[in-house]
């Protein structure tokens, strides 16, 4: 395993991005993977040769790439802090006092509905079907209050970089981009990685990878982090028709609505 430390790139609140070498993870030499939505890019040492190759689309693969991201989701959820919230600094102290992440799903769909974009790619009846479906699942998420894990907030392929052991199996070996951690549920995450379409065999080696590395997942979990994923995709209707992951949003929410 080479000693190189992974560099893990983060935004200022400028907008302007900084790197943060982190010398506890390692990486494989000399090349490792980036996983992207639609399969994995290869990084080597030496000039860009290739555009990768879809790791995502083979088996065998799909299903070790799930195992081993539903584990290191469980490692950085088993990460716990004091209280609920957000974090303000370098401290990693979640705030304010009393503030609780999970809470007001409905009331915060409305108001990006109301302040964003929604209107005019969204219709009228797929609008009235989105807050129908936060207002029924409001109450439920009462059961992940006070819930004080480590949470992402981005997690899924485009932020992940994996590469392989010495034994030929893969690993993550970095999680990238965490301007956007807080304190919650880890289901917050699971959510967010199950977002967007995957290969079946990667999202059942996604969950059995995530009890596997002691992450706990209740019967409804499905239902819980699908709402949970909302407060994400709810505020990317705030955007910019033109942001890179408005559109997106947007079918998603229809697929949501939908089903």
């Amino acid at each position: 395993m080479s000693t190189a430390p992974v560099i893990i790139a983060t935004s200022r609140a400028d907008g302007r991005k900084r790197t943060t070498q982190a010398g506890v993870r390692r990486r494989p030499g000399p090349a490792q993977c980036r996983v992207q939505d639609t399969g994995t890019s290869r990084w080597c040492a030496g000039p860009l040769t290739g555009r990768g190759q879809d790791l995502l689309g083979a088996l065998p693969a799909a299903a070790e790439l799930g195992r081993v991201t539903g584990r290191a989701l469980a490692g950085i959820g088993s990460v716990s802090f004091a209280a609920p919230g957000f974090f303000s600094g370098g401290a990693l102290e979640p705030g304010p006092a009393g503030i609780e992440p999970t809470e007001g799903l409905d009331t915060f769909v409305r108001r990006c509905l109301a302040e964003g974009n929604g209107a005019g790619h969204l219709s009228d009846a797929e609008q009235r079907e989105l807050l129908r479906f936060a207002e029924a699942s409001t109450p439920g998420l009462e059961v992940l209050r006070g819930s004080r894990r480590l949470v992402h907030a981005d997690f899924n392929p485009k932020n992940l970089l994996v590469g392989r052991d010495d034994d030929g199996h893969w690993r993550v070996t970095a999680v990238l981009d965490w301007e956007f951690a807080f304190s919650s549920a880890p289901l917050f995450d699971v959510g967010n990685m199950l977002r967007d379409p995957r290969p079946a065999a990667f999202e059942a080696g996604f969950v059995d990878g995530f009890r596997d590395g002691g992450g706990h997942l209740p019967a409804d979990w499905r239902r819980l982090s699908r709402a949970l994923d909302l407060y994400s995709l709810a505020d990317l209707l705030t955007r910019p028709v033109d942001h890179r992951y408005f559109r997106r949003a947007v079918e998603r929410i229809r697929d949501l609505v939908a089903a």
